[in-house]
């Protein structure tokens, strides 16, 4: 049973971690990013994470 559990977990957190990677409109190059807000007017929102 706990096996059963761990798997359907497991497939769940794999497919939602495949969808957040084709999410459109996120850069990660912040020249290029600041670059498409100038040219289109709109806001830039900036998150700085630190990964260990």
């Amino acid at each position: 049973m706990w096996r059963l559990l761990l798997v359907v977990l497991f497939v769940a957190w794999s497919s939602s971690a495949s969808a957040q990677e084709k999410i459109s409109g996120w850069h990660t190059d912040l020249d290029s990013a600041c670059k498409l807000a100038r040219e289109s007017g709109k806001p830039l929102f900036v998150v700085f994470r630190c990964v260990r």
